[in-house]
């Protein structure tokens, strides 16, 4: 696919919901060169924050040239820029992303289809990519709680040579997080982060669980890169390492 996909209010005021891009179980996937680009949607706050610009899955998929703008309306969450679903070799590499809560987000979430059918998320490399998120990571990948087997598993997940701001009012920069108690990263494991450079935290944000780098219960993780924070009187933290 390639043009440009912009979001316009209805003529009858009403906003977008959902995903402006939802492409799952697809098979051998290209997307380059689309827009995603939100102008001036109604201010009625909440509705606006359950919009994810791409949903994405399935197997051998590849999203690059791309760009989201959408960093002026995330000051809620939910928000996301691609957000990996489900499925296996991916590459995610060369694309411009704003977004107002995490900018590429890899996990599953208990959507009707994966519920009946989990399918874990593995070889998924990032590379080449720009941040700017208001209220989530720059990346995150992650294991929900409550999900457990194999169709849960995140696995394999290589970032790569990735800069940008991360975390301007929540959250912070790269997120490596089983959510599931006492895992000891037997569902999240063998994830790179190499050559990262991300300024975390704003002057002004509310430091709700603002950490450059935030590991949790994950196995085999390798970090090499730089995560400049914030000096506001309760400074961004460096790390939470559970």
């Amino acid at each position: 696919q390639r043009g440009a996909m912009e979001w316009q209010p209805e003529p009858n005021g009403k906003e977008c919901w959902g995903s402006f891009i939802r492409l799952l179980w697809t098979r051998n996937l290209t997307i380059d060169g689309v827009t995603v680009a939100d102008y001036a949607p109604p201010a009625t706050g909440s509705g606006y924050s359950g919009t994810w610009a791409f949903m994405l899955g399935g197997r051998d998929g590849r999203v690059s040239g791309c760009t989201i703008k959408r960093r002026d309306y995330g000051t809620a969450i939910h928000n996301d820029g691609i957000h990996l679903l489900h499925g296996q070799h991916w590459r995610i590499v060369g694309n411009d992303i704003q977004s107002g809560d995490d900018c590429v987000p890899i996990g599953g979430e208990t959507t009707a289809s994966l519920v009946a059918e989990p399918d874990a998320i593995r070889y998924v490399t990032l590379a080449g990519n720009t941040f700017d998120s208001t209220r989530g990571f720059a990346v995150r990948a992650y294991v929900l709680a409550g999900q457990t087997g194999t169709g849960w598993e995140v696995t394999n997940i290589i970032v790569d040579d990735c800069c940008g701001t991360a975390g301007a009012q929540r959250n912070g920069g790269i997120g490596v997080q089983d959510l599931n108690a006492g895992s000891a990263g037997a569902q999240i494991r063998n994830v790179t982060v190499n050559g990262v450079d991300l300024e975390v935290g704003s002057t002004t944000h509310d430091e709700v669980n603002a950490y450059g780098l935030w590991l949790q219960s994950a196995k085999n993780v390798t970090v090499n890169g730089r995560f400049k924070l914030t000096d506001k009187t309760s400074a961004a933290t460096g790390f939470k390492l559970v």
